[in-house]
């Protein structure tokens, strides 16, 4: 299932990864309906957006010396939000993605949002020991409180 997006719809750079013993069947997501039936768009880039915008505002607001512009920062942002949202907690929110654009016939039911997982805590303090910076987020794996410092710089991951 490929998006209309220019960059996919080459067909000749999908024969490469076709065999003799896999047969695959090719279909496109017709142009200006990607929102809809697209899983990805329908509800799961909204979350992880949300988080991307936390560690872009705190890198901000905290006037930190992190250029989150440069390609190795961007890759460590992405990979630490891709490691929050494989936790346990988040299969449901991901599954609600395929179901709402119509590709799972089964509610997931009930599941939290990343504010409420990450971002919903009243600690104010990060939970490593002897640290005294303010906390920032909830780790979704380990429910550890982490500082700005613990989480993005030290690069927490599970």
């Amino acid at each position: 299932l490929i998006d209309s997006w220019s960059g996919q719809t080459d067909p000749s750079i999908y024969y490469d990864i076709s065999t003799e013993n896999i047969i695959c069947k090719q279909m496109q997501i017709p142009p200006k309906t990607t929102g809809d039936i697209q899983p990805l768009d329908r509800y799961f880039f909204r979350q992880w957006k949300y988080l991307k915008q936390k560690i872009y505002d705190r890198i901000a607001i905290d006037q930190m010396d992190i250029d989150i512009c440069s390609r190795n920062c961007i890759l460590k942002m992405h990979s630490l939000i891709h490691n929050q949202f494989a936790a346990k907690r988040f299969s449901s929110l991901i599954k609600y993605a395929w179901y709402s654009s119509g590709y799972m016939s089964k509610d997931p039911g009930h599941f939290d949002s990343v504010h409420y997982v990450c971002f919903s805590f009243d600690e104010d303090i990060c939970s490593r020991s002897a640290c005294k910076d303010f906390s920032f987020i909830c780790c979704s794996h380990c429910r550890h409180i982490l500082c700005f410092n613990h989480f993005f710089v030290e690069n927490h991951k599970h």
